[in-house]
């Protein structure tokens, strides 16, 4: 979900890849986000695929109290390049809109 959001406006800029590793840094969750995170840099995947693939992995894992933390991650990734673009907000948007569908 990460690389989706840094890669949905064509590029992932070193400023978003040093937001995502200061704000992961200390997480019980950061090395494998990383791993998960470098990988699809490395194929340079479809940020849109990258993005469904994300969201049945989430919706097999279901609700997390560390939601809240991982949605202002990509909050704040949208935001270090330019700000927050269109295509960045309606992939947050479905995100969140996918986390709510769980609670139902």
């Amino acid at each position: 979900m990460v690389y989706a959001i840094a890669k949905i406006d064509g590029e992932v800029q070193q400023i978003e890849i040093d937001i995502f590793k200061e704000v992961i840094a200390n997480h019980v969750w950061a090395d494998g986000v990383t791993m998960s995170f470098d990988e699809e840099c490395k194929l340079d995947s479809n940020a849109n695929i990258v993005f469904l693939k994300a969201m049945r992995t989430f919706r097999f894992n279901g609700p997390s109290d560390e939601y809240p933390f991982f949605i202002d991650l990509l909050e704040k990734i949208a935001a270090a390049h330019d700000g927050v673009i269109p295509e960045e907000r309606t992939m947050i948007d479905r995100f969140k809109e996918g986390l709510l569908d769980w609670h139902k």
